[in-house]
């Protein structure tokens, strides 16, 4: 089985060959049915990633997926305690909730009309029969063409509330501690 985790160390006063024991060590604890090799050796690397997440992101660039092992570092960040902060989660938060339940509505239930046809294949369905917002036959959405705009429009608001609050965040922890994010990966 092919593993990769993911170990997070303080960078003030880390000892990188003490890092690179203690996981060659797990490593060979891990695959002693395989015969116990431990890991070669860490690339690290020391450019500053804003947050954990692009830490992340900064990994899966380097990783050449031949069993890779690397070191980035990054700025542990916090969920500030600002007014902007709350109010764009407040915010994303209700617009959550607004899509969820126009997500989860089904558009025709209870309408006037006995039957509603199909743009893509023709067939006209009974509403009374239907249960979601896809044709039974073609499976195309049956939602008016509004409706499919507004709810791809309040998607491109969650992301950029989404991106707004990720900036705050790496704003407020622009002093945040230094880590080291260290993926490893071997075979059991």
């Amino acid at each position: 089985m092919h593993n990769i985790e993911y170990f997070d160390y303080p960078a003030k006063g880390l000892d990188k060959k003490v890092v690179q024991s203690e996981l060659s060590d797990y490593v060979s604890h891990q695959t002693w049915q395989e015969g116990g090799h431990g890991i070669d050796r860490i690339r690290w690397f020391d450019e500053i990633c804003a947050d954990e997440q692009a830490a992340h992101e900064k990994i899966e660039r380097l990783d050449n997926h031949d069993y890779d092992q690397l070191a980035v570092m990054y700025r542990k960040t916090t969920r500030p305690n600002t007014k902007t902060f709350v109010s764009l989660s407040a915010r994303r938060d209700a617009l959550d909730k607004k899509l969820r339940e126009v997500e989860n509505r089904v558009h025709y239930k209870g309408a006037k009309s006995k039957f509603v046809s199909c743009k893509k294949c023709g067939s006209k369905i009974a509403t009374g029969y239907l249960h979601s917002n896809y044709c039974p036959v073609c499976r195309e959405d049956l939602r008016p063409k509004s409706l499919l705009n507004s709810i791809n429009a309040m998607y491109e608001r969650r992301k950029e509330f989404n991106r707004k609050i990720r900036e705050a965040m790496i704003k407020a922890s622009e002093k945040a501690p230094l880590y080291w994010l260290v993926k490893i990966e071997y075979h059991t």
